[in-house]
């Protein structure tokens, strides 16, 4: 099943997706899973952990997509520098390992929103398995997930398939999300 589908098929009401993508696909599949968002929302909390917050920009750009009512918290520049610069949309996170920050900055991404159709995406789940164990992960996600159905926030959540593993997919997710769709 492609994005759009599953965008037409749950408008109107909230949803929480998982969308499953091979690892050489990444990158395409949160662009165009961004694109249908942009689309059908009125504003957007983009948690990345797959690249730095100025490559992704570039993508968007080149993309033609407007991300001017995107909320950016990057999670992986400060890993690579020091002193990441301060940008108006963008929070810097200083590693994946650091859910307490992420769970305060989307809490206040969202306190800051106006009403209206919001989302919340992560562009690669499998990052925070390699920064933390598999519980903290799994209670982190219930919390975030709780957060997204209480505030009537949208959500996707990317992963690719090798890094998060079948097992972490059927025995935590699949009673977190809506719905679980594997992506090309």
């Amino acid at each position: 099943m492609d994005f759009d589908e599953v965008v037409k098929k749950l408008n109107g009401k909230s949803f929480i997706l998982l969308l499953v993508s091979k690892a050489e696909n990444i990158i395409k599949n949160n662009v165009k899973v961004i694109k249908e968002l942009v689309k059908h929302s009125d504003r957007g909390i983009f948690v990345t952990l797959n690249q730095p917050y100025m490559s992704f920009k570039k993508l968007l750009e080149k993309n033609h997509i407007n991300f001017k009512d995107i909320f950016f918290i990057d999670m992986i520049t400060a890993t690579a520098s020091l002193y990441p610069k301060r940008i108006e949309n963008c929070l810097f996170i200083n590693s994946p390992s650091d859910l307490t920050a992420l769970g305060i900055a989307v809490d206040q991404a969202l306190k800051s929103m106006n009403k209206g159709t919001r989302f919340l995406f992560i562009d690669n789940l499998a990052i925070f398995l390699i920064y933390n164990d598999k519980d903290m992960v799994t209670e982190f996600m219930h919390y975030l997930v709780s957060k997204m159905r209480l505030n009537n926030v949208n959500g996707v959540i990317m992963s690719v398939q090798e890094e998060i593993g079948k097992d972490f997919i059927e025995k935590v997710m699949k009673s977190f999300c809506d719905d679980i769709i594997e992506l090309n």
